[in-house]
């Protein structure tokens, strides 16, 4: 599958960013290998709930680690962090619960 997605740059002289086709191929081989889950990862680029999940949890887990007013858990609670984090985390954990 990745080869078939990243034929279409062959050709070209287009440059593009090989990290999130090589991040949703390496998330393909862990769920089908550790997990014995399907999720087709580099057919889906953001709309399963999965991949959409993981994708939020990093993003939310750097502001945390880059922005001295996420250190504190008031400064989370009341900004909604906490809420957030909490759902996508819980997407995550229901898929690896279901297998």
């Amino acid at each position: 599958i990745l080869l078939e997605i990243l034929d279409k740059y062959s050709d070209t002289n287009q440059t593009f960013d090989l990290f999130p086709y090589l991040r949703r191929f390496g998330l393909d081989v862990i769920a089908e290998t550790a997990m014995g889950v399907r999720i087709a990862a580099q057919n889906h680029c953001v709309d399963y709930p999965y991949i959409e999940g993981l994708h939020l949890v990093e993003e939310l887990a750097w502001s945390r680690i880059r922005c001295p007013w996420y250190w504190f858990a008031l400064t989370r609670w009341l900004s909604g962090y906490n809420r957030k984090m909490e759902y996508h985390c819980n997407v995550c954990k229901n898929l690896t619960r279901e297998v």
